[in-house]
């Protein structure tokens, strides 16, 4: 159970790394329509 929890937090913190890497670079995607930064932030 412990380590089912570590592996979350694990994901989360990618997640987070993402979302920053997105917003940070976010005047490239500004042009994007909505379902299309979808698919990009669900890749």
């Amino acid at each position: 159970m412990h380590r089912r929890t570590d592996l979350l937090h694990e994901q989360i913190n990618l997640t987070g790394e993402k979302i920053w890497k997105i917003r940070n670079h976010a005047g490239q995607f500004e042009k994007l329509s909505g379902k299309q930064f979808e698919k990009l932030f669900y890749i």
